[in-house]
């Protein structure tokens, strides 16, 4: 196995996993902001 093509397996698991991290913290910022949303809602 070629170093160069180890490398570009692992920058793809990296670029992964980056991906996801992001997605979650999308997900988890849109749902603070739906709770938020709905509280204020509530509060008129």
């Amino acid at each position: 196995m070629h170093a160069s093509a180890r490398m570009h397996i692992y920058n793809n698991v990296y670029t992964k996993i980056h991906h996801a991290k992001i997605f979650i913290d999308v997900k988890n910022r849109l749902k603070k902001q739906l709770f938020c949303e709905k509280i204020w809602w509530n509060e008129k």
